[in-house]
């Protein structure tokens, strides 16, 4: 895995090494970039186990540091057939420190706390909060 990356000033394509730790670990299916704190971010769930949350800190170097570990097992997870059966996305850090979480399950989305101070993860109550998995600026290339 990589990301494929658009120079507009050279109008010129690269590609992006992900963390060499996470190569083993992280499948297509269970990662997702984002913009977190204004910064590139790369959120690995690991079924069963985690979610570890990559921070692009310097571009031009490709310098990544994994800033948050989260615990998925404090969410009380089911297994069905041998897999899991939600995933987590962080959505953003709040100012207060604690991290959004969105819960796919097979009843829907719901969203916790988790704060990286003591570890605890607890409901949000939001109501009529509904969010999408996108991606702003990726571009589909004939041949990729």
């Amino acid at each position: 895995m990589a990301i494929l990356v658009f120079n507009l000033e050279k109008e010129a394509w690269s590609v992006m090494a992900l963390p060499d730790e996470t190569k083993s670990k992280c499948r297509y299916w269970n990662v997702e970039l984002r913009e977190i704190q204004g910064l590139l971010s790369f959120s690995c769930h690991i079924p069963e186990k985690c979610i570890e949350i990559w921070m692009l800190r310097d571009y031009a170097n490709k310098v990544w540091s994994k800033d948050f570990v989260i615990d998925v097992t404090l969410l009380g997870g089911r297994r069905n057939s041998g897999a899991s059966i939600y995933f987590v996305f962080p959505l953003e850090v709040m100012t207060d420190g604690r991290i959004l979480l969105q819960v796919h399950n097979g009843n829907g989305c719901r969203w916790f706390y988790f704060d990286p101070r003591d570890g605890r993860i607890q409901l949000a109550h939001i109501k009529g909060f509904l969010t999408t998995i996108y991606a702003e600026n990726l571009v589909p290339v004939l041949g990729f």
